[in-house]
């Protein structure tokens, strides 16, 4: 089954021919002309993908997407894609760094926004176990975002992309590890002796979950000045 979509779009002529198209295609489609019916539309919770336009008549669309990403505007988990007629550099990192799935600049090509939602779709729902949850931190490894007490982490783009790969890298690592260890057990005492060791998972995660946390707030303290600026 598609995605149910929210498309935030105040051009009429835009919104109308996605509409038409995105159905035909067999997505639920949900419509919003301005951030306000956004937020409404999305804490109905049913939204999966937001394909969100930036000018929009009663505030941003950058902001509807931090919005999500901190958990103001339903599920924190939602798909966003930028849609705008600004396709700067500056224009698309200020959007990723708000959390942003993918960015798509008008005028575009509806068969590459079609493959792009659908791609962007796949990914939402391999997301299953890509959240970690350490005490008031929540780091979302999927959707590139970080929330300490329910407050979305501005890191700068660099440090938060680098913190994710070896936060990515720890988690995978760990499966590795336990793949391999299993094997290697398996090996040395043949399957029917193979015994259960619950203590090597509790142990390995307690180490490597409170590393990624760790990571995150060091890198939010290290940028401090950054997200006062930001807020100021």
């Amino acid at each position: 089954m598609c995605a149910h979509l929210l498309i935030v779009e105040d051009d009429e002529t835009v919104s109308e021919f996605l509409i038409d198209n995105l159905r035909a295609d067999g997505h639920a489609v949900t419509t919003a002309a301005c951030a306000s019916e956004a937020v409404a539309a999305l804490r109905r919770g049913t939204v999966e993908i937001a394909l969100v336009d930036v000018s929009l008549p009663d505030g941003s669309g950058l902001d509807v997407a931090r919005m999500i990403r901190g958990g103001e505007a339903g599920p924190p988990d939602v798909g966003v894609i930028m849609v705008s007629g600004r396709g700067t550099e500056q224009d698309r990192v200020r959007a990723f760094e708000r959390g942003v799935d993918d960015y798509v600049v008008k005028p575009f090509s509806y068969p590459e926004l079609l493959l792009r939602t659908s791609a962007l779709e796949a990914r939402i729902r391999g997301r299953v176990g890509t959240v970690l949850t350490v005490g008031p931190l929540m780091i979302d490894l999927a959707a590139r975002s970080a929330t300490l007490g329910g407050v979305l982490l501005r890191l700068p783009i660099t440090i938060r992309m680098t913190a994710f790969v070896v936060a990515e890298v720890l988690v995978i690592g760990f499966f590795s590890i336990l793949a391999w260890a299993g094997w290697q057990v398996l090996a040395v005492v043949g399957d029917e002796h193979l015994i259960s060791l619950p203590w090597i998972s509790v142990s390995v995660t307690q180490s490597v979950i409170p590393i990624g946390a760790a990571l995150f707030v060091i890198c939010e303290l290290l940028s401090l000045p950054d997200s006062w600026a930001a807020t100021r």
